[in-house]
């Protein structure tokens, strides 16, 4: 038995028998285990952030619902703000409808003048001014039902002198006109105009 130990070639074949193997096992742990480790951290990594959305996906619906829901009263409001701007100043239709709420309030309108018109990124504006006279009552409500008027206008400013000794003020108005209503421009997720 001896004999069989000491052979030469028996112990190189033994050795690179063990060799080989050890290279085998080289290989599979670099070819196979360590990719497979790799991509299974990867995956337990995405995993994880996954279960992360997982349990911010009902917030983020709610938030979503909610903010769709905001942007379409957006929506609403915006297209009920352009019916209620003409395109063009026409203050003469204004004007018209101006006199009817005066002589509805028993107000007097002594003077008419066309003012300044101004350009914005969003609008045009267009001042007037009016000079009339009546009592303190009818004057709030002159400009109450201007103000509820379907077109939109501001009284940018109103000065009430005194009464005279028959109870009737004069008063100083200047109104502005709102019209040419032109989009913002803005941006939205991505770049694009909306």
């Amino acid at each position: 038995m001896l004999s069989d130990r000491s052979n030469p070639l028996k112990l190189a074949a033994h050795a690179g028998g063990v060799g080989l193997c050890a290279v085998c096992a080289l290989s599979i742990f670099l070819v196979v285990y360590r990719p497979l480790a790799r991509s299974q951290q990867e995956h337990e990594a995405k995993i994880s952030r996954l279960a992360r959305l997982s349990r911010t996906a009902d917030n983020i619906r709610r938030q979503h619902a909610s903010l769709t829901s905001e942007l379409a009263e957006l929506r609403e409001h915006t297209n009920e703000i352009h019916q209620r701007v003409p395109e063009f100043a026409e203050e003469a239709d204004f004007l018209a409808r101006v006199a009817e709420i005066a002589a509805v309030e028993n107000l007097q309108i002594t003077e008419y003048r066309r003012g300044n018109a101004t350009e914005s990124a969003t609008h045009s504006c267009l001042e007037v001014g009016l000079n009339c006279t009546g009592s303190y009552t009818s004057i709030c409500q002159f400009l109450d039902k201007v103000a509820a008027l379907p077109r939109i206008s501001s009284t940018k400013s109103a000065l009430i002198r005194p009464a005279d000794h028959t109870d009737r003020r004069s008063c100083d108005l200047v109104l502005e006109l709102f019209y040419g209503m032109r989009p913002r421009e803005s941006k939205t997720l991505g770049g694009q105009n909306g």
